[in-house]
């Protein structure tokens, strides 16, 4: 059976402009929501940029090997070796080791449905569009629901797995004299993999072991339900903590601006370095954050006049050209909107930056008035040359 298949669909210029028509209010809620996005996230920068620099100049190192009742409640680093006693026990699969936590992972092969159209417009504006459904056989640790495919014959996923994931922490994990929270635990996280033997293949099951891991079915040609397990653990390891002390533990520090600083990272890193990649990542986040408020806004704004190109679509060629237009327009108002939109986000907090942003706007939008006056100077003695090029009409009579 082929893995691929085409379907065909079409629709009428008149079903066309009425579902642009509806898209219009999608469109406006799109393009108001924008605003206040982007308002709220350079808002959230600003506070966390600010939070993170509070933190840094507040921030005292110390050793794990004593617990100084005088740090109590303030922001402190240290650097030690992250260790436990207990043992932690996946009893299904006979596995016992002495580690910070016990990861199992479920892997079942299944059908995954993706899919490729292809939208040609027809004269009268009616548009044909060519789905490719395409099924390939993947190892997933999720359920893959078959019942949604288009061609759901000969795909069909299982809708079960005999066994489930799952993790499990040791309960007590300390640096020196003091002890980690559970949310500190958790974020400890550089693994290393289980490599498994027959005794860990579960009792009464058609398991075998390929390379190192628990395999259901047949190996040497997967089938769709097979399953495959692997384990990995989390050893004692060094690790870099920056947090609020709180007796001989640690919890989340609060800055003035009501927001949480509670930093763990594996290895020996300084604290200077621990609050510079805090502050690389809520940049990053930052810029995501704005591009995403920015296309809310150019795709709203294309919905809003979406009309006039599906109208223009009676004539592919000219819905073609209104489209091309009215995507630049989107592009253009929404560039401008967002960088007025930050612009006064800012004015709360950096003025300077503000007024530089401000008269980044101005300045395009002079810009785009010179161009367009440009233009018509242009047309304009283009038009005077042709007119002087002419012969002179010849004399009456």
């Amino acid at each position: 059976m082929s893995d691929s298949f085409t379907h065909v669909t079409s629709q009428s210029w008149f079903s066309r402009i009425g579902d642009s028509i509806k898209g219009i209010f999608f469109g406006l809620i799109l393009f108001v929501a924008a605003f206040p996005f982007l308002f709220w996230n350079e808002g959230r920068a600003i506070e966390t940029e600010k939070s993170l620099e509070e933190g840094a100049a507040a921030v005292v190192s110390i050793q794990a090997q004593a617990v100084i009742p005088a740090n109590e409640g303030k922001l402190v680093h240290l650097t030690d070796l992250a260790t436990t006693s207990e043992q932690l026990q996946d009893v299904q699969f006979n596995i016992k080791v002495q580690a910070i936590s016990l990861l199992r992972t479920v892997q079942v092969y299944q059908w995954k449905e993706s899919s490729e159209s292809k939208t040609e417009k027809e004269m009268g504006g009616s548009t044909k569009t060519t789905t490719t459904y395409n099924y390939s056989k993947v190892w997933s640790s999720r359920l893959v629901s078959s019942s949604s495919f288009r061609h759901e014959e000969g795909h069909k996923n299982p809708t079960h797995m005999p066994y489930q994931g799952n993790s499990w922490y040791a309960g007590s994990v300390t640096m020196g004299d003091f002890s980690l929270n559970p949310a500190l635990i958790r974020e400890i996280n550089n693994s290393q993999r289980i490599v498994l033997s027959d005794k860990n293949l579960p009792e009464n099951s058609n398991a075998v072991l390929v390379d190192g891991e628990v395999y259901i079915g047949t190996p040497e040609s997967p089938q769709i339900g097979d399953v495959r397990i692997n384990f990995s653990e989390v050893k004692p390891q060094l690790v870099s903590i920056v947090a609020a002390q709180y007796g001989n533990s640690f919890t989340s520090f609060i800055t003035s601006y009501g927001q949480s600083i509670q930093l763990l990272t594996t290895g020996t890193v300084s604290a200077v370095e621990m609050f510079k990649s805090e502050l690389s990542k809520n940049t990053l986040l930052t810029w995501g954050l704005r591009f995403l408020g920015f296309i809310l806004m150019v795709i709203g704004l294309s919905l809003i006049l979406r009309p006039l190109s599906v109208l223009g679509d009676v004539v592919p060629f000219i819905g073609n050209i209104l489209e091309i237009g009215t995507g630049l327009v989107s592009g253009i108002i929404s560039f401008i909107l967002t960088l007025l939109t930050i612009a006064i986000a800012w004015i709360f907090y950096r003025p300077i930056v503000a007024i530089v942003l401000i008269s980044v706007v101005i300045g395009t939008l002079y810009y785009l008035k010179r161009k367009v006056k440009t233009k018509k100077l242009e047309n304009v003695e283009m038009a005077g040359v042709s007119s002087v090029g002419k012969p002179p009409p010849p004399p009456p009579g």
